[in-house]
């Protein structure tokens, strides 16, 4: 019932406020310079999973635990990381659209990360039969058809889609938040006993995407707020729909523990690079009026 109804419902909730929160007239003054974007995009679509698999080597992690640490690295940034940035005054307009470029970009890398994981590390041994387009259906619910909608209220309805996209921003958060809580409670046996063996990759894994996103930042000449945003939206994940998969589609509640355990670990990380963003752009901003004085 929860991963079946509940959550699904929560998360096409979070794709509609994702959608409202586009806006379509800032993508041609983004693209006037695209190579920060394409960088991010490809950075989370292909460095990331990358980085991933690599941990999940390096650890000798295998079955349900090395797909959902795999799944984990290959999700797009979530909502939450455009919190962190307006919170931090970082380039919010780029974060937004990041999130909803990934977002949909996500629709056909998921199926793809998600048939290569259970190939690679679960096999033929363990009775999973998936393929690429099982997740089609899902996917286009869940995540296409939401942002679509959202994004075409907010165009043709400015006002209104600025004055309930906050409303379903904090009710889908919640039911999301409250979703993971249920499954942790739900499988909390088989989760302490795997705890140990997960939590290492899953810290590792936000240290390695952290420093891979300021790299790059660097690397294509992002502007501070810029690049800050491209750092959160590498911390701060979109979960949700690779939780579903495994625990409803897969039937693999193990799969789901790195996805959650990132949930709590990339929020503090991101609580960090809040105070420390943050802190910076105070101390400019005293420097500066000390110099004008």
């Amino acid at each position: 019932m929860i991963e079946s109804v509940f959550l699904p419902i929560s998360l096409a909730l979070l794709m509609l406020s994702i959608g409202l929160s586009i806006n379509l007239s800032a993508f041609p003054q983004l693209l006037r310079r695209p190579g920060v974007l394409i960088a991010s995009l490809l950075s989370l679509a292909l460095l990331s999973p990358a980085i991933g698999w690599a941990i999940t080597m390096a650890f000798g992690l295998n079955g349900a635990l090395a797909l959902g640490l795999f799944l984990l690295a290959s999700c797009p940034g979530g909502l939450f990381s455009n919190a962190f940035v307006k919170w931090a005054g970082a380039d919010l307009e780029f974060s937004i659209t990041l999130t909803s470029c990934m977002s949909l970009l996500y629709i056909v890398t998921a199926p793809l990360y998600i048939f290569i994981g259970t190939l690679f590390y679960l096999g033929e041994g363990q009775n999973v039969d998936f393929s690429p387009f099982a997740l089609m259906a899902p996917v286009v619910a869940i995540m296409l058809t939401p942002i679509a909608v959202g994004a075409s209220v907010k165009h043709f309805f400015h006002g209104q889609a600025d004055w309930i996209q906050p409303h379903i921003s904090n009710i889908a958060s919640v039911a999301v938040i409250g979703a993971f809580l249920a499954i942790l409670w739900r499988d909390r046996i088989e989760y302490a006993e795997a705890f140990s063996s997960a939590i290492g990759p899953v810290i590792l894994l936000n240290v390695s995407v952290l420093c891979a996103a300021a790299v790059i930042g660097r690397m294509v000449g992002a502007a501070p707020r810029t690049h800050q945003s491209i750092v959160f939206e590498h911390i701060i994940r979109q979960e949700g729909l690779a939780i579903f998969v495994v625990v409803s589609l897969l039937s693999l509640p193990k799969a789901a523990l790195p996805l959650l355990l990132n949930s709590g670990v990339g929020f503090l990380v991101g609580l960090i690079l809040y105070t420390v963003f943050r802190g910076a752009r105070l101390s400019r901003a005293t420097q500066n009026s000390q110099n004008e004085a």
